[in-house]
């Protein structure tokens, strides 16, 4: 299915999607322009995309991630190339932003899910050296608390939540691709080595399959890959 075009040409945005909409965060237009603008999409009926309130600053290769109707957003670079330590969250009921408790460490395309009502960031993008480092962000308190690190530092990580279990998935280690899978234990907090990927790289997203793609005709689940690539 193709989509209208957004209002603003991005590159390296972030994303997250609720309730049916796509919001595009920030990244950087055709001039290099760094950007603060954020715009969404509605699935359902939306003939075209809405700008909407800008962040409290520009950042591309951020972070999104959203918990219920609000959106965070994590580090980045800023207009200057400085990697950030900075946390927004965007409320979509009242439209508003507010600037969360700073990371303890900055970092641009790091992994990030939520478990347990927490949000955990792992790693950091291709600035060597490569990162193993993880906090975790507690949204009642407004506080980071570094936990225990990676086993394998490398970049490029997808950070997912599955059955309960947060795993940092894929990555790219020097000269190499990895299909290295590591699961987090936030009881004993330590990381443990998991079944690895088939096929080593770094992956973007992750489709977590329902019961009715689990079984659906394998034609048409590839015709629905395709037409989402």
């Amino acid at each position: 299915m193709e989509l209208p075009a957004m209002v603003t040409s991005r590159g390296s945005v972030c994303v997250a999607t609720v309730n049916g909409n796509i919001y595009a965060i920030g990244g950087y237009d055709g001039s290099n322009r760094v950007l603060g603008t954020m715009e969404k999409l509605n699935l359902t009926n939306g003939k075209k995309w809405t700008l909407l309130r800008k962040m409290s600053m520009p950042r591309r290769n951020a972070t999104a991630l959203a918990i219920g109707e609000l959106i965070y957003i994590i580090g980045g670079f800023d207009k200057d190339w400085q990697q950030l330590r900075s946390v927004e969250c965007y409320n979509i009921r009242t439209t508003t932003w507010t600037k969360c408790a700073d990371m303890h460490t900055a970092r641009h395309d790091c992994g990030a899910s939520v478990l347990n009502g927490l949000i955990y960031v792992i790693g950091s993008g291709n600035l060597p050296p490569f990162r193993q480092d993880v906090e975790c962000y507690n949204p009642h308190t407004d506080t980071w608390t570094k936990v225990s690190s990676l086993i394998t530092a490398r970049h490029g990580i997808n950070g997912i939540t599955f059955n309960g279990q947060l795993l940092a998935v894929g990555g790219f280690l020097p000269n190499n691709y990895k299909g290295l899978v590591e699961m987090y234990n936030p009881t004993q907090n330590i990381w443990a080595k998991t079944m690895p990927l088939p096929t080593a790289g770094i992956y973007k997203c992750f489709v977590l399959p329902t019961e009715e793609l689990v079984n659906m005709e394998p034609a048409r689940r590839a015709s629905l890959a395709l037409s989402r690539t």
